[in-house]
């Protein structure tokens, strides 16, 4: 019974400081860019959460992710995002919070799934990285083509609607390549080294 009691108070440790990571890698690295290249590894945590310590881990770091974002879209520390709460803070909020919480859970069960049927933990722990910006960028090109397009069709029309769109549409294709690179070559090695530490922690 203690044994149980301490392998739920570490994992609740653990989901916790997965869940500060995240915070403050988007309040730092965030907000930096280069050129047009979002300097984020926010995913990074995320999906480790979900990977070492199941769904409901995952979703909680995803969760803290999408909180951050949207009290940033909502005081203008997110440029772009300022702009969608403008429009409509509820749609934005489920953009934000729907989707951090989705990328939680998502590539979680993807893992379990994978596990199941793959021996190769590394291999395993290396599809469901790269399926982390994969749903990313998905669900987030999702809400604003179902929850904002008709919005932004209506601010901009002509041939200034059709330059936003193929800059939005550029810029989240940079920033996913990004995300894709950074997710494959750290995510893997990183959680095999913490999942042998955390087996021999139990």
């Amino acid at each position: 019974m203690s044994n149980v009691r301490n392998e739920k108070l570490f994992k609740l440790v653990a989901t916790a400081v997965f869940a500060a990571i995240v915070i403050l890698l988007q309040l730092t690295l965030g907000l930096i860019t280069v050129s047009t290249i979002n300097l984020n590894f926010v995913l990074i945590p995320i999906v480790l959460a979900g990977i070492l310590f199941g769904a409901l881990s995952g979703t909680i770091a995803g969760t803290a992710f999408g909180i951050t974002v949207f009290i940033q879209c909502m005081t203008g520390a997110q440029a772009f995002g300022y702009v969608l709460f403008a429009i409509n803070p509820f749609y934005t909020f489920i953009a934000c919070v729907g989707r951090g919480a989705l990328v939680g859970l998502l590539p979680a069960l993807i893992y379990k799934g994978l596990s199941g049927c793959i021996k190769n933990k590394y291999i395993s722990t290396l599809l469901t990285s790269l399926s982390a910006p994969v749903l990313n960028t998905g669900i987030f090109l999702l809400c604003y083509a179902t929850l904002f397009n008709g919005h932004m069709h209506e601010l901009m029309t002509g041939e200034g609607a059709g330059v936003m769109y193929v800059l939005f549409i550029l810029l989240a294709g940079v920033n996913f390549i990004f995300e894709f690179v950074t997710s494959g070559v750290i995510i893997p090695p990183v959680a095999v080294v913490l999942d042998k530490a955390k087996n021999a922690k139990g």
